[in-house]
């Protein structure tokens, strides 16, 4: 008998984020790049280009 392996995929609607992070870089790509990887494992992430706006977005959105 032949055994299968089940594989669970998360569909946007059922992965919902539990960690939120901020990313800031001035590096554009790299910043898009990190972005979609960590959104991809369940991040809410936010992303500045730049300290002043990194900081305001810290402030309010308080990453954990």
């Amino acid at each position: 008998m032949e055994e299968l392996t089940v594989i669970q995929i998360d569909t946007p609607e059922a992965t919902k984020p539990t960690k939120s992070i901020l990313i800031v870089d001035d590096d554009r790509s790299a910043l898009d790049t990190l972005a979609r990887l960590l959104k991809l494992e369940g991040f809410a992430v936010a992303t500045a280009t730049d300290a002043e706006t990194g900081l305001t977005i810290a402030q309010e959105m308080r990453p954990n």
